[in-house]
């Protein structure tokens, strides 16, 4: 008989895999400050999930996560469970407003603050669109302020999505990064493709 698999079995072989396939990647982050910015988010799970499995595997320094996020859909019970580990500090904060005068230094950042819920961005359009555009100026200028002051931020990754090319011709999937797109400025999930 095969043993049917828990979600927790499928999420640790998962983690086991990312961080397998991600050693140089977390290698490079030891030992410094990552910002996941809509950490708590879809993606941000296994971001968050596998910052921090790497850091109780992998025997070296600990990489220091900081999650932002405004909570627009709530805060949730998978993240609530993992405050108290002394490598992540979780904050409540909207990517569309300043950034906060005293976050310190980062010298990697991700940007996975947007929703990709129908639900969700349809309910909240604007939002949608200031996280994307407004945020990741906010978070570029933080980006060249650092430079400036000899502290450069090392990497940086802006998540998107394949629907920010809207609805591909046929011979165009999978998509290619050529792909110029077919999306409506006016449609319902504008304010998420465009």
């Amino acid at each position: 008989k095969r043993r049917m698999k828990t979600a927790q079995d499928v999420i640790e072989a998962d983690l086991q895999y990312i961080c397998g396939n991600l050693k140089a990647e977390f290698n490079q982050m030891a030992g410094k400050n990552l910002l996941i910015v809509g950490g708590a988010g879809f993606l941000g799970y296994y971001l968050v999930q596998a910052v921090l499995y790497w850091n109780k595997t992998a025997g070296t320094a600990p990489i220091q996560l900081t999650v932002y996020d405004n909570y627009i859909r709530g805060v949730p019970d998978w993240l609530t469970a993992l405050k108290g580990d002394p490598n992540l500090i979780l904050t409540r904060h909207d990517i569309t407003h300043p950034l906060p005068a005293d976050m310190g230094d980062f010298q990697f950042i991700i940007h996975a603050a947007s929703i990709a819920s129908p639900t969700y961005y349809r309910k909240y359009p604007i939002e949608t669109m200031d996280a994307n555009v407004n945020g990741l100026r906010t978070l570029l200028e933080y980006c060249k302020q650092q430079q400036d002051q000899g502290k450069p931020v090392e990497g940086f990754l802006f998540y998107s999505t394949s629907e920010i090319y809207g609805d591909p011709t046929p011979e165009n999937i999978p998509t290619p990064e050529t792909y110029r797109g077919n999306v409506s400025c006016t449609g319902p999930r504008a304010c998420y493709d465009e």
